[in-house]
């Protein structure tokens, strides 16, 4: 059965291209553009992981991470320090972190590395 994975990003083209990425990879992909839209997602969907953007317009991600019973890759173009990054880490189903831009390779290798 193939594993879904929500993608939370308020960009639409971040969103598009790793949508494309991971179903070329055999992932089923559910979009969502705000925390929101996140929320309403993970009650609609069985997913397996979520790469959530840290830096989006509405609900915090503080306030999105509690709701997110399933691992989480976050996803940043901002540069975090170790002492934000550390504090993100703190909540047990954070499996990884991504700096935009990433790579293909990088990208898929730390999904596969957090769904295993």
């Amino acid at each position: 059965m193939k594993k879904t994975i929500l993608v939370v990003d308020d960009e639409p083209d971040i969103r598009e291209m790793n949508r494309l990425v991971l179903e070329s990879e055999g992932f089923r992909v559910v979009l969502a553009g705000s925390g929101e839209e996140c929320i309403e997602k993970l009650k609609t969907n069985k997913v397996d992981l979520v790469l959530l953007d840290i830096m989006m317009p509405g609900m915090q991600t503080k306030d999105i991470l509690p709701k997110v019973k399933v691992k989480v890759i976050f996803v940043s173009s901002v540069q975090m320090t170790s002492e934000e990054k550390e504090e993100l880490f703190r909540s047990p189903n954070v499996a990884g972190y991504l700096s935009k831009p990433y790579d293909k390779k990088e990208f898929i290798s730390a999904v596969k590395a957090a769904l295993r």
